[in-house]
């Protein structure tokens, strides 16, 4: 992202300008349970995907407005994994690092209260290197747990873009 003095245009100066004001004004929590309406509304207005008890669920704040989400799932029958999922930036504020920041920090201390564990996510192909450059790596099914592996293979059935990546252990 360059320095708004270094643009060549007005609207490359006010897109510049607008994103260092949102990078500042944001805020990155976890979700208290209690708010679980107010970002399966989030969620109805923008993507696909519900949050559930039980989730660990992070967002990005700006302006005490949700404009970005994720999930990160325990699964029962696999007690040493985790999935990531419905990682969504509202359109509005795409392009401006804010998905990067949010899974950085959810997976951070994610990772802290949960060393032993594995997570998981199942993202679209074209996502491959943007998860890398977020510690994913990829994975091939035959190294997955069965209850990885099995929701992968329902995921993929329905859209077949998908991979499967797992989080680098620190």
């Amino acid at each position: 992202m360059p320095c708004v003095s270094d643009v060549n245009n007005k609207k490359e100066a006010a897109y510049a300008a607008s994103f260092l004001f949102t990078m500042q004004t944001m805020n990155i929590r976890q979700a208290d349970k209690a708010e679980i309406k107010t970002i399966n509304q989030f969620y109805k207005q923008q993507a696909k995907g519900q949050a559930k008890k039980g989730e660990c669920i992070w967002l990005t704040e700006h302006k005490q407005q949700i404009i970005a989400a994720l999930r990160i799932q325990p699964l029962f029958d696999e007690p040493n994994s985790a999935l990531l999922l419905g990682v969504f930036v509202d359109p509005n504020f795409r392009q401006q690092g804010i998905a990067s920041k949010l899974v950085t920090t959810a997976c951070r201390n994610w990772q802290s209260d949960n060393a032993d564990k594995t997570l998981y996510t199942f993202p679209y192909q074209k996502l491959t290197a943007w998860y890398q450059t977020l510690g994913f790596t990829s994975s091939t099914r035959a190294d997955l747990p069965l209850g990885i592996e099995s929701r992968y293979k329902r995921y993929s059935e329905l859209n077949k873009e998908l991979v499967v990546m797992r989080l680098s252990k620190r």
